[in-house]
């Protein structure tokens, strides 16, 4: 009966949740190897075992965080909801992570499964009847909104707090938003998310259905 080999202390899937954590918990800083190692008690050498460089850990990162867009295109339910269900899903990853895409974004190799998120969105537009430039700029235009839009609920106070910078302003020269001050906080919630993006969808499936969809330069 040969010798069992040493069974390593964490899986993969742990490396990379850890890897998360330690990027939501550190926002300031810039993942390293180092300092997931540290994080986790190992030596970096050990690290390297599971992982043997930061691009290969990152894409593991990214894959873990959008696996959840492969599930969500249903391919027989109208492009508008299979876009929509995309966007959401973005949205909803950002605002959990927002530190996490910033990394991403901003790592000089390109991560496959960003592009792939792009690729599904892409194709349902082109699926749709849009020309590639038109689906193009339009996948452009939506996945920004749904990072900008998260990224600002990421790093907004609270209701209560929001309100109170709105009460700290001369009444005099800011009415409107001290009239408004209750409602204020509405302009950055998931439903306000929400009703941009239908607005948007809605504008791009007009110009489709009217012929009217220009395609960029």
């Amino acid at each position: 009966m040969g010798k069992r080999g040493i069974q390593p202390r964490y899986t993969q899937a742990e490396i990379v949740a850890a890897a998360i954590e330690l990027i939501d918990r550190d926002p300031g800083t810039e993942l390293t190897i180092r300092a997931l190692a540290q994080h986790l008690g190992l030596g970096t050498m050990s690290l390297y075992g599971y992982f043997p460089n930061k691009d290969e850990l990152l894409e593991a990162i990214a894959a873990s965080l959008f696996e959840s867009l492969d599930g969500a295109d249903h391919r027989d339910a109208p492009w508008q909801d299979r876009l929509r269900e995309q966007a959401l899903t973005i949205h909803d990853i950002v605002v959990r992570h927002p530190n996490v895409g910033r990394i991403l974004r901003a790592h000089a190799t390109p991560h496959p499964t960003l592009f792939r998120v792009r690729e599904q969105m892409v194709s349902v537009l082109t699926e749709a009847g849009f020309e590639l430039p038109a689906a193009l700029e339009a996948m452009g235009i939506i996945a920004s909104y749904a990072q900008g839009f998260a990224s600002v609920q990421a790093a907004t106070l609270d209701s209560e707090p929001l309100k109170d910078r709105i009460r700290q302003l001369p009444a005099d020269e800011f009415p409107l938003l001290n009239a408004g001050i209750e409602h204020y906080p509405n302009h950055i919630s998931d439903a306000s998310f929400r009703h941009g993006l239908d607005l948007l969808i809605s504008g791009f499936s007009a110009e489709l259905a009217n012929g009217s969809r220009p395609t960029p330069p």
